[in-house]
């Protein structure tokens, strides 16, 4: 008994160059037939197709990054597109990575910031001419009037002063005082850059 299937898999590589042909050949009528059959079946297409990506997760993710690697340019396009049609759900997804990973969040946010110096200065410079940043950097103003300031060292070039508590004040060198996201009004990581600027005071 003759066997299609096995016959089409014994002859697989004859039948691709052949189907590809003949999709050359007959684009326009190739193409209403896909459409046809898709929307008579696109139910089931969508099970299977959803089906395979589950069990080929890392060989999908091969292929995304070797196009997008060889299509800078349309990967921005769709991009693009991508966000601004689902701006809505992104933001959402955004916002719950965010409150999930605070630590990875600020990191990220920290590093992004090191490799754009030029952006970030730009940025911060017209934030702060907004009524938001305007008012932000007046609340910033008093609450820091609100300190003493007696400084355990002399300030240098490159250095920033950092309160170790309400009153005692380290110059250390800016890259360092950047280095840790702290408030010393929540004490948020002020265990950490405290220890930092006291051995920098120590050892310099």
């Amino acid at each position: 008994m003759f066997d299609q299937k096995q016959y089409q898999k014994d002859n697989s590589e004859y039948f691709k160059k052949y189907r590809k042909q003949y999709y050359q050949n007959n684009k326009e009528e190739s193409k209403e037939h896909m459409k046809q059959y898709y929307i008579k079946n696109k139910e089931k297409i969508l099970a299977r197709v959803k089906k395979w990506a589950k069990n080929n997760c890392e060989k999908i993710r091969g292929y995304q990054g070797k196009w997008r690697k060889n299509n800078p340019e349309k990967t921005r396009m769709f991009n693009k597109r991508y966000g601004k049609n689902n701006r809505k759900m992104l933001s959402e997804r955004s916002k719950q990575w965010r409150i999930d990973n605070p630590e990875r969040y600020r990191e990220n946010r920290k590093q992004w910031y090191e490799n754009h110096p030029e952006y970030t200065k730009e940025y911060k410079k017209q934030w702060y001419e907004t009524l938001k940043g305007k008012l932000a950097k007046k609340k910033f103003k008093g609450k820091h009037r609100q300190l003493g300031f007696v400084p355990l060292n002399k300030a240098f070039i490159g250095s920033e002063g950092h309160h170790i508590s309400e009153n005692f004040v380290i110059y250390i060198p800016k890259v360092i005082h950047g280095s840790i996201a702290h408030s010393i009004w929540t004490w948020e990581n002020m265990d950490k850059i405290n220890q930092l600027a006291i051995e920098f005071l120590i050892c310099t």
